[in-house]
């Protein structure tokens, strides 16, 4: 019995070849929705951190709740789009979805000016 030609080299059995085909296509469809995949998980992340920062489970985050998360209460003046000192959880999204564009984008700039310069 070989797994992989791992005991018998220079065999690979049908199946082998059919198993190692089946998982480069998944990994194929993975690699196609991978942005896709990326965008859920950080919009899991945030409804997390959200949840964890929402004390009183409100749905808003007040400067109160926000002390202790120095970077959000920064934040939350930004992301307080209609200034009644509190932020919704759609607008900690916006800005956290935004926030993270923003960076993607600097990311690449600083990439293209490194792969210029080299």
């Amino acid at each position: 019995m070989s797994y992989f030609g791992g005991i018998s080299p220079g065999l690979v059995k049908l199946w082998e070849a059919a198993v190692l085909f089946a998982v480069y296509i998944v990994y194929c469809i993975f690699m196609a929705y991978s942005s896709t995949v990326e965008e859920k998980s950080a919009q899991h992340g945030d409804e997390r951190r959200f949840r964890r920062l929402d004390k009183n489970r409100n749905n808003q985050l007040s400067s109160d709740e926000l002390g202790a998360d120095a970077e959000f209460l920064e934040a939350m003046k930004e992301a307080d789009t209609n200034h009644d000192g509190k932020s919704s959880k759609q607008e900690v999204k916006v800005y956290l979805r935004s926030r993270r564009k923003m960076l993607q984008a600097a990311k690449e700039q600083e990439e293209s000016v490194s792969d210029e310069e080299n």
